[in-house]
């Protein structure tokens, strides 16, 4: 016999999950999206953030969510430039190591931030060890190990530092997350596209300033490439994390932990595909254990409100 309030109850939910899985599906697509265009990673990250930004502001306007206004909030500027020099660090770190391991390999060894967190948790927070978080930490690096080589003396010098990149880009989104966190009094209190759009382009200014000061290479891979990163703004920087960021509120966080992963096998899937990566039974039994550390991780503790690329 059906039961009408049942129904209903699940109805949001529902809806939620589709969001989010949709959001990630379109999130998949940012490393191949960054590698087709030809573009530098400085010049990815300005143009990601850049081209989001304008798109998120433009639609706050419309929403009429009065963006310019809500950045007189106290302490808010300080706070996006905050989180806008940890993302520019974490976005320069990933779009280095796509260019060294590729779009699948970076993407699942970046959203290793979940295990990271995990470990900030019980170091910072004090939060408790269970054997739950010790299996997934344990799994993360055997993962990794499997994905990048059984070998390890063998492993050629690029992958080597390809990694080291990945992991750096974890370390730093992961600050970013904490940052983001920690701060929900205030930056909580701003619009939902408002809050994306000031973060996007307080990463772009970042990325613009580091860019000059050092003179770094900022090739956009010619009239096509730049077409590409505009996008790579407004898609995967833009509309997926409006679907994702407006999903997670309605779901549990074990559900949302597990439908978030299809950005990750995706991005590892499209490299196959489109790139040629090599992926033998030990490479994607690597994958499978990476995967499930990075799940375990984000649902294992404390809900996160943000998740990876």
């Amino acid at each position: 016999m059906n039961n009408p309030g049942r129904n209903k109850r699940l109805s949001p939910e529902l809806a939620s999950m589709a969001k989010v899985f949709s959001g990630g599906v379109i999130i998949s697509f940012s490393p191949v999206l960054f590698k087709i265009s030809g573009a530098s990673p400085t010049a990815g990250s300005f143009g990601r953030t850049i081209f989001g930004g304008i798109f998120l502001l433009i639609l706050a306007l419309i929403r009429k969510e009065k963006p310019f206004r809500a950045l007189r909030g106290k302490g808010v500027l300080p706070l996006l430039s905050l989180c806008g020099i940890l993302f520019c660090l974490d976005l320069e770190f990933w779009h280095v190591c796509i260019g060294y391991v590729g779009p699948g390999l970076a993407t699942i060894i970046t959203n290793f931030q979940a295990v990271i967190l995990a470990v900030f948790g019980v170091i910072l927070f004090k939060e408790r060890v269970t054997p739950f978080l010790a299996i997934s930490i344990i799994m993360a690096f055997v993962g990794l190990w499997f994905l990048v080589g059984v070998d390890v003396s063998a492993l050629p010098r690029s992958m080597v530092i390809g990694v080291a990149w990945g992991l750096g880009a974890a370390l730093w989104y992961s600050l970013y997350i904490l940052a983001v966190r920690n701060s929900l009094g205030r930056m909580g209190k701003l619009p939902a596209v408002t809050n994306m759009a000031w973060i996007s382009l307080a990463t772009a200014f970042f990325v613009g300033v580091t860019a000059l000061t050092r003179g770094a290479d900022f090739s956009v891979g010619g009239a096509s490439g730049f077409l590409i990163l505009v996008v790579y703004g407004i898609g995967p920087q833009a509309l997926g994390w409006l679907l994702i960021s407006s999903g997670l509120p309605g779901m549990r966080a074990s559900v949302a932990g597990l439908i978030i992963l299809i950005q990750p096998t995706l991005a590892f899937v499209w490299d196959i595909v489109f790139f040629d990566l090599p992926a033998g039974p030990v490479r994607i039994a690597g994958a499978v254990l990476a995967l499930a550390a990075i799940y375990m991780g984000s649902v294992g503790r404390r809900p996160v409100k943000d998740m990876k690329k």
